[in-house]
């Protein structure tokens, strides 16, 4: 029998497959070709695996079977995404650059979860909080920060600002907190 996280495994390939491939337009993929761009890719899974992470994902609500074809759901957009976000880090370029980014969010009470992931995100990369709603960071992050506000659906609530200087007290305590000169 095959194990449970193996058929997780593969179903994420499947699923990251059918968002990159369809790039959000309505494309569906049949079983087979969907079989064949995986046995092309990756020659570890027999037909039987794939063809039970297909099920597994339609049972699932991840993808939905429309005349032997597969179309990626939003449930299916939505579990990408939520695994993109557990996978995204942050490895800050410890040679600062003299600009500080201040991230600004706004998102709203009926997606306070969206909001408090946002925030203990921030919190493990290592921003400092300002205000409730208000990081800041001196680490070049703006490509780590559009990805993580894509993978949360937030990028019409969260601004990036870049600064080259601060009030002189703010500044000098965030350079004491991040160990600048």
């Amino acid at each position: 029998m095959m194990q449970k996280e193996t058929i997780s495994k593969i179903c994420n390939f499947i699923l990251t497959e059918l968002e990159w491939l369809a790039e959000g337009a309505s494309i569906s993929f049949g079983r087979g070709s969907m079989g064949y761009k995986m046995a092309q890719m990756d020659n570890i899974y027999a037909q039987w695996e794939i063809n039970k992470a297909l099920r597994y994902a339609r049972d699932r609500g991840f993808v939905i079977e429309k005349n032997k074809r597969y179309v990626l759901s939003e449930k299916g957009r939505k579990w990408i995404d939520h695994n993109k976000f557990k996978n995204l880090n942050f490895e800050p370029n410890k040679k600062w650059d003299k600009l500080w980014r201040i991230i600004i969010f706004d998102i709203p009470e009926s997606e306070r979860d969206v909001r408090d992931l946002l925030r203990n995100k921030l919190f493990d990369w290592q921003c400092t909080k300002l205000q409730q709603s208000v990081f800041i960071t001196p680490y070049d992050c703006k490509k780590e920060l559009q990805e993580l506000a894509h993978a949360l659906s937030s990028e019409t609530y969260m601004h990036v600002f870049v600064l080259s200087n601060l009030d002189q007290d703010l500044e000098s305590k965030l350079m004491k907190i991040y160990k600048l000169s």
